[in-house]
């Protein structure tokens, strides 16, 4: 340090003092500093440099540490506490804070030489004091040192003050967590390969066998083996940095990491009104019924609601209980809901938009107008039942996902939870996840004592259910929507709502009819029902031969279809003679329950055989259910209908005029008949006038 010369300035700096002060004890102590001056290259008069040798050790040491602090932060290596917030450490780790202020104190005032000690007496001292080695006090002091080198150099770079430097130097330094040194990169990289693995996620594996798995590997490859807690300590800071989502997906797939991971939004319904948006889905209770077949034995079923509830008020305005739905039982869900019902006390009316399940029920192109597997349309021109009775246009739920659908998944907890638990015959949640929720109920014993109650009761039961309990009763969801009055049917009569006529009756129940297309032969058409190939004939379809045409036929009446040719005109009406020969004194309704009961007989011979021959293994897999389907819907009140949509529909309008030209026809052909029975009449008597005169 002898060739080392400082300016004036700087020595003022290192002495801890003002310039002018350090000026004057040169001054005045001239011989004690050995000075040389140098050209100013600003102009004026020569700079004063002073050797380090002339200045105290304290400053000497610091000057030491600023060149070093200078060849820190060339390099970019820099202490811990220059990037830390001392407001962060200070309510972090308190104590360590506090107690690094009174170190620092005290390594001021020994540097300072206020204390008359020696560095041993200081250094034993302090780790007396608080219990440290000396060895950690004389690192504390070379840190102070550091820190008090640092804080100088930015204080002359900045002007703002960094005297928390010399206090953070002083205290401990953070322990970086979740570093852990003993694991290498190729054993964390094991560690997570076999902890996310699907088949060992799966079978929820433990840590432990993870564990036994890694040594095995270690032995094989090489590696060093960590400790077991170590690894146990890894799997956790796993879990908390990955969340439980990662693990849940490796373990359970994605359907449940969507149902119970990931983000969702909430929807603002109250912007919506009611019947502006109404959701469709199917729910199977969790108890049983009996129905009636036609050979008048009963069967036990669960019973299954189609439901379509009001997103704004949570109004059910649309329902029926049925044994299996299809799109036929879809439709009569729909015109329980656009059309008013006996019961006054039961919302209604065509809803807006429709937001349906994703099932193949609710999805079938005589409903939507599309395809299945197209999701939208962008043709105004698509017609299926839902936009024939005024419908606008539906949208399908994302398939796995039933919060897109959220109001009538928790109207199916509802009822599960108030009303079906309330049914004798109630055997649990089948779909739980626990086996305790299921009940063990003899249900055939049930059924042999006719404790099950008709699906008709059942019907009613939970439609004095909608009307008094959940109708009436306040909603948290529309409580936490802000409803002035939270109860569904409340909201649903207080706001105004969204008003589309739905078309006459008489329209909705014609589009209930199924149909296809044949080709006309000289013996009619042909349809396949129930396995039966039956033949429909009318002396209209002769002139009609080979040519391709629609049919239309209601599923609960196979004795009579309406053919249309391929522009929708119709041609006639034809009747099976072979069905009305079969039984001539059977009506319409008892001749389909006789085909019924024929296919019925068949089928359980033929699952009886199937029975017979299969082992007891086979025989629990075994399901002799009845296919006859059961639906109980709320009642239509027609007469309460005050405004009617015009109808549009093709179909419908050419069926009427068809029927008023047959009408028409037939009122004709009676007249002529009438005149020409008349007339036979008259030259009767005259004939009787005539023999009697010549008699």
């Amino acid at each position: 340090m002898d060739d080392i010369y400082v300016t004036l300035d700087d020595a003022a700096i290192l002495e801890n003092t003002s310039y002018e002060a350090m000026k004057k004890k040169i001054q005045r102590q001239s011989t004690s500093f050995k000075t040389k001056t140098e050209e100013n290259t600003n102009g004026g008069k020569e700079r004063v440099l002073i050797s380090l040798t002339s200045l105290s050790t304290q400053a000497r040491r610091k000057y030491k540490s600023q060149q070093v602090q200078k060849e820190k932060a060339n390099s970019d290596e820099v202490a811990w506490y220059v990037y830390t917030d001392i407001n962060w450490y200070k309510e972090r780790f308190p104590q360590h804070f506090f107690e690094a202020v009174e170190v620092a104190r005290y390594i001021e005032k020994y540097l300072g030489k206020e204390l008359e000690m020696t560095a041993g007496e200081f250094k034993t001292f302090l780790a007396n004091k608080y219990g440290v080695s000396a060895k950690t006090i004389q690192r504390r002091v070379t840190d102070y040192i550091e820190a008090d080198a640092v804080a100088t150099i930015q204080e002359l770079n900045t002007g703002e003050n960094y005297g928390h430097y010399r206090i953070l130097a002083c205290a401990r330094k953070p322990k970086e967590d979740n570093t852990f040194p003993s694991l290498k990169e190729e054993v964390k990289v094991f560690i997570e390969n076999l902890y996310y693995d699907e088949t060992f996620s799966r079978n929820l594996n433990s840590t432990t066998n993870l564990y036994e798995d890694l040594l095995d590997a270690a032995e094989d490859k090489g590696w060093t083996v960590p400790s077991y807690d170590t690894v146990l300590r890894y799997v956790k800071y796993l879990n908390d940095q990955d969340g439980e989502g990662v693990k849940a997906l490796a373990a359970r797939g994605l359907r449940y990491w969507r149902n119970q991971y990931m983000i969702k939004r909430r929807r603002n319904l109250g912007a919506l009104q009611p019947l502006e948006v109404v959701q469709g889905d199917a729910h199977t209770f969790d108890c049983w019924v009996r129905v009636k077949r036609a050979n008048g034995s009963y069967q036990a079923i669960r019973p299954m609601l189609v439901a379509w509830i009001d997103m704004r008020t949570r109004c059910l305005v649309g329902w029926v209980v049925c044994e299996c739905p299809d799109a036929s039982i879809i439709k009569q869900s729909i015109i329980s809901m656009v059309y008013p019902k006996e019961n006054k006390a039961l919302p209604y009316g065509v809803p807006k938009y429709l937001l349906i399940d994703n099932g193949k029920d609710f999805t079938a192109q005589t409903l939507t107008g599309r395809a299945r597997t197209e999701r939208f349309t962008f043709d105004e021109d698509t017609e299926g039942f839902f936009r024939c009775v005024g419908i606008q246009d539906d949208m399908r739920s994302i398939p796995y996902q039933p919060w897109s659908k959220a109001q009538v998944e928790r109207f199916f907890g509802r009822v599960c939870g108030q009303f079906t638990k309330r049914i004798a015959s109630y055997t649990g949640t089948l779909t739980g996840s626990k086996t305790s929720s299921k009940v063990v109920k003899d249900i055939e014993g049930m059924l042999e004592r006719g404790e099950l109650m008709p699906i008709e009761e059942f019907a009613e039961l939970f439609e004095k259910w909608v009307v008094e309990r959940y109708h009436a009763r306040r909603h948290q969801g529309l409580i936490e929507q802000g409803e002035n009055t939270p109860a569904p049917i409340s909201v649903f009569n207080s706001v105004e709502r969204y008003f589309m006529a739905p078309p006459p009756i008489d329209v909705a129940r014609a589009m209930l009819m199924e149909g296809s297309m044949r080709v006309i032969r000289r013996s009619g058409i042909q349809i396949t029902f129930e396995g039966k190939k039956i033949y429909y004939q009318n002396e209209l379809l002769a002139n009609h031969e080979g040519e391709k045409v629609q049919f239309k036929y209601h599923p609960n009446d196979v004795t009579r279809v309406k053919i249309y040719d391929m522009s929708g005109d119709s041609i006639c009406e034809a009747v099976s003679h072979e069905l009305l020969l079969i039984a001539p004194k059977l009506s319409e309704a008892g001749l389909v329950e006789h085909l019924r009961d024929q296919k019925r007989t068949e089928r359980r011979t033929k699952d009886t055989l199937r029975y017979r021959r299969a082992s007891a293994e086979e025989r629990k897999e075994l399901n002799l259910e009845d296919a006859g389907k059961k639906v109980v819907a709320p009642q239509i009140d027609i007469a309460a209908q005050k405004v009617s949509a015009i109808v549009t529909n093709n179909r419908y309008i050419t069926d009427k005029k068809a029927a008023k030209k047959q009408k028409e026809e037939a009122i004709t052909h009676s007249e002529i008949k009438k005149s020409a029975e008349l007339q036979n009449d008259y030259w009767k008597r005259k004939a009787d006038e005539v023999f009697a005169q010549l008699g």
